[in-house]
């Protein structure tokens, strides 16, 4: 009877460990392939941010060769006070020189 015992402890035994072992072997395989997705998530993240660093730099450029725009002159209050200026060189009355900058705000 104790040799039956110790028999069946044993199959019980050996019946865990393979499966213990195909437990740790399952594990490997999913912690390999988190590693491959996280690495390949992270290279699409900085491929994607290259892409848009590059994209904000041809707008940078594009941007600065774009003259200033009016509306943008007629928001900034020291163009405002050129803009009067150069209509007052223009030989334009200042009242209406004033007005016209004013309005076109």
């Amino acid at each position: 009877m104790q040799m039956d015992m110790i028999g069946e402890l044993l199959r019980e035994m050996r019946t865990l460990s393979t499966q213990y072992s195909q437990l740790s072997a399952s594990i490997g395989v999913i912690e390999q392939r988190l590693k491959l997705s996280v690495q390949s998530d992270r290279k699409d993240i900085y491929a994607r941010l290259k892409l848009v660093s590059q994209e904000i730099k041809a707008l940078g450029r594009r941007i600065d060769t774009q003259p200033i725009a009016f509306r943008q002159i007629m928001d900034t209050w020291w163009l405002r006070l050129a803009a009067i200026m150069a209509l007052g060189l223009a030989n334009v009355d200042f009242k209406q020189a004033v007005a016209l900058v004013l309005q076109l705000k």
